[in-house]
């Protein structure tokens, strides 16, 4: 028997990320208007990256608006301290015909580093299997392997079967 589609997609993201130390954790949820699926951290003495995966709610408007209304509160879940240490996120939206609402994805990642929770990619994942779709932002030294890796996992569970390992 073959996993559920958000549970096979967090698989496929967990195996891809764990190489690069980020670790699965467990958020408690402080909104309830994010329908957490999954949360990656990786904290090192001089960066804090975060990958969260959402299941973007129907009725919203563009991901992109969605993205921008939740990446604070997702932050924080995350490991965000305000004034303290900023959190690079990766945040992956996903449900059916999401990639409907990605018109002007690209303007949504953040540009200036800011030293609050910064958008550096958003992904749009169809949990039919319909295909994904990335942007990123600007100073991928860092955080670009693990976009690469975030994208690889996306590409997998693209072509593969939902609900089947």
């Amino acid at each position: 028997m073959g996993l559920e589609p958000t549970a096979l997609l967090a698989a496929t993201i967990d195996e891809c990320v764990a190489p690069h130390r980020f670790k699965r954790i467990e958020p408690t949820p402080s909104s309830p208007t994010l329908s957490w699926v999954a949360a990656w951290k990786r904290k090192t003495w001089n960066t804090n990256r975060g990958i969260a995966l959402i299941a973007l709610p129907e009725g919203t408007g563009p991901a992109g608006d969605y993205a921008l209304d939740v990446r604070a509160a997702v932050g924080k879940e995350i490991g965000y301290i305000p004034f303290l240490y900023e959190l690079g996120l990766q945040l992956i939206l996903c449900g059916t015909d999401v990639l409907k609402r990605g018109d002007g994805l690209d303007r949504y990642v953040t540009k200036i580093n800011n030293s609050t929770v910064l958008l550096q990619s958003i992904h749009l994942v169809d949990l039919q299997g319909a295909g994904h779709r990335s942007v990123r932002t600007w100073g991928q030294v860092i955080t670009g392997p693990f976009i690469d890796a975030i994208e690889s996992a996306l590409s997998r569970y693209s072509t593969s079967p939902p609900g089947k390992i």
